[in-house]
């Protein structure tokens, strides 16, 4: 038994010594609205594992590769909508695109609040839109700013902003191609930074470190079975000196993290405005029209949400897209000649080339639906009592589209493991209207910087294709070193493993371009 509980308990072993608390989680539980239903009410909750007493399905959870594991329940449990409990807390998991669909768009009146987490605020995350509230003035504030800058035909401003970093990448793949991390990360964090503070604020190892670690540490306390806090917010108190407070310690690490990056660079734009040495930006111009500190906090929240959200899931795809290329060469050889037929081979490609490369952009798509940054996506929340195919969904609902068991669905995807950009052409050599990239979510929680993202990602696959070939690395003997097929299976954003591949120039005409 206490090699379970360790097990469980392992991220914040100090929790073994609260069981004296049982008697305030049963108080808890008896309580709160949903705990009863966990046996005895009669509505009809989806399916899923039975709840055990008083923690429910606390150790039912999966603890890694979640995605995956919930299509495993479909397959168990028959049904591919899935409910489980915890201390009185409901969760709905969607395996279902029709499902998601129905729910978080069609009803996207009931299912656009975010779960309540109290480490949000403990962890200095309250100014991130990604998790206000629905019904909050903060979010339709946040939201309206951020649309107006990053709708569809807003977007083209910031075409040159991402050339150049994406040039810049060339160049450090060009003079460290075993450093291709290092770059992918500079460039996903230095067109978000740029994109928001021009060159105002100059990007450096420690924003992109700071960035990584606030927003790992972050999506990791946001998980239902990594800490209690948010179950238990009174736990919180606990002191992180406190011997085994693992929790305690990322939520004071994140805090700080958070306030550096939210303070730091904005004061930077602030204090050139007062010189009138400012780079114009979009920070820069929405002080400039209204200083106030309402509208500061708008413009710092939302400046916050993108280069934290938007820069981990963009170097998560362009790890895929290093792997992916180096493990189908044919792929790869096949966007080069449509490169070199549409653009040429005495310049690099461009945004105006768009149009022209319709396998460039199959190759986006698929990348992001082969591989979904985020394969879980951000949980949504009930805000009624709600039925659905004769279930009923009881208020408070934390509800989770499985976007990895959507973009699985043989019946959409056939083949669905095989990564194959050519499921996005048609018969005529033009992409097909299934333009739809899931991985940006549902509703009116979709990312709202999915045309920012789209744009960045199309001009660095573009760019490295047209001058570099990928290709597996080598070891001693001239041999093939396999790449390792392994992703990150813990936390919020999946990240592709490290691993090694051979990244060399075209020719000698693609080194003079870069």
């Amino acid at each position: 038994m206490a090699g379970v509980l360790w097990q469980y308990f392992s991220n914040e072993p100090l929790l073994l010594a609260y069981l004296l608390l049982t008697a305030l989680l049963i108080f808890h539980a008896s309580h709160s609205a949903g705990w009863l239903s966990m046996r005895k009410n009669k509505r009809n909750l989806p399916p899923g594992p039975a709840p055990r007493f008083l923690v429910g399905n606390w150790f039912d959870f999966p603890r890694r590769d979640d995605a995956s594991q919930y299509m495993e329940w479909e397959k168990k449990y028959h049904s591919k909508i899935l409910h489980t409990s915890c201390l009185g807390q409901h969760f709905l998991v969607l395996n279902s695109l029709e499902d998601a669909e129905v729910l978080l768009e069609k009803r996207a009146d009931l299912y656009s609040d975010r779960p309540d987490m109290p480490m949000i605020d403990k962890m200095g995350w309250s100014n991130n839109m990604t998790f206000m509230r629905h019904r909050s003035e903060e979010w339709r504030k946040h939201r309206r700013f951020a649309q107006q800058n990053f709708r569809q035909d807003a977007v083209s401003a910031y075409h040159e902003i991402q050339t150049r970093h994406a040039h810049a990448m060339l160049k450090g793949l060009l003079d460290t191609p075993e450093c291709f991390e290092d770059h992918n990360k500079a460039f996903s964090i230095g067109v978000s930074m740029s994109i928001m503070y021009g060159n105002n604020v100059k990007t450096d190892d420690s924003y992109s470190r700071a960035t990584s670690d606030a927003a790992y540490m972050a999506h990791n306390l946001m998980l239902p079975t990594f800490t209690l806090l948010n179950f238990f917010p009174a736990l919180s108190y606990i002191p992180a000196w406190f011997p085994m407070a693992v929790a305690q310690r990322m939520v004071r690490d994140t805090k700080r993290l958070t306030g550096m990056l939210v303070a730091t660079p904005i004061e930077v734009v602030k204090n050139k405005i007062k010189t009138g040495d400012v780079d114009p930006c979009i920070v820069s111009r929405s002080l400039e029209a209204d200083g106030s500190k309402e509208n500061e906090d708008i413009i710092s929240g939302v400046s916050f949400t993108v280069y934290t959200g938007a820069s981990d899931t963009t170097i998560s795809a362009t790890s895929t897209f290093f792997y992916l290329m180096a493990t189908h060469p044919e792929i790869q050889a096949k966007a080069q000649a449509e490169i070199d037929h549409a653009v040429g081979v005495d310049r690099l490609p461009g945004f105006e080339d768009r149009q022209s490369l319709p396998y460039i952009d199959a190759i986006y798509r698929e990348v992001l639906r082969w591989r979904p940054p985020d394969p879980m996506g951000i949980a949504h929340r009930a805000e009624k009592d709600d039925t659905y195919k004769g279930y009923f969904i009881p208020e408070g609902t934390v509800v989770s589209a499985n976007i990895w068991a959507m973009v699985r669905d043989e019946t959409l995807y056939p083949e669905a493991n095989v990564f194959r950009p050519d499921r996005f052409i048609g018969a005529d050599g033009q992409l097909i209207d299934d333009d739809r990239v899931l991985a940006f979510g549902f509703g009116r929680r979709i990312c709202v910087g999915k045309h920012v993202a789209s744009a960045s990602l199309y001009i660095l696959f573009v760019s490295i294709l047209a001058t570099f070939n990928i290709t597996k690395a080598k070891d001693a003997d001239g041999k093939d070193i396999e790449v390792n097929d392994e992703y990150s299976d813990t936390g919020v954003v999946a990240h592709k493993k490290p691993f090694k591949c051979s990244i060399v120039p075209r020719s000698r005409i693609s080194r003079t371009l870069i």
